[in-house]
């Protein structure tokens, strides 16, 4: 492959791939932030789950 034939795949692609993230930002936007902050409440959950555990299981078998 020359080079202007892959600068010309790179641009091509990029507009596509930029229109497409732009695309699918905007359909997965909400979505994605819905998932974002669900993520990040099972993540705080689960960690403060873990210091809830450590801290009893130090309290008993430390």
């Amino acid at each position: 492959m020359g080079l202007l034939e892959q600068l010309g795949l790179i641009r091509l692609f990029g507009l596509m791939g930029l229109l497409g993230q732009l695309g699918l930002i905007r359909l997965f936007g909400l979505m994605g932030l819905i998932g974002l902050l669900f993520f990040l409440d099972f993540f705080f959950l689960w960690t403060s789950f873990r210091l809830l555990l450590w801290t009893f299981l130090d309290f008993f078998f430390g």
